[in-house]
């Protein structure tokens, strides 16, 4: 069985890396929208999905490095760690701390 990687182009560093997907150790997914200027920002809010204009973006980790993958440039990068968000299972009970 060929192995799969995934080809990160690394702009801050001026470099390419490759990684092994079955590396991967944690994903993050972090969303995103624009505020009133355009500009994009970090939406601080699990709820932010129900909106149509927020994005995600996965910060996957492989070895002691990461990199982010926003979900509104589509690639085969993007498509497989989708796949493996859409695959996991939920766990949505977390402490609350509610008085």
């Amino acid at each position: 069985m060929q192995r799969t990687f995934v080809r990160y182009a690394d702009k801050r560093e001026q470099r390419e890396v490759v990684y092994p997907a079955d590396m991967i150790w944690k994903i993050e997914v972090h969303w995103w929208g624009t505020n009133e200027n355009g500009v994009p920002i970090r939406v601080r809010s699990l709820r932010a999905g129900e909106s149509p204009t927020t994005y995600r973006v996965y910060r996957v980790f492989v070895g002691n490095e990461f990199f982010d993958i926003p979900s509104n440039s589509p690639s085969k990068a993007l498509d497989l760690i989708e796949q493996i968000y859409r695959n996991s299972i939920p766990f949505d009970e977390s402490p609350t701390t509610e008085s």
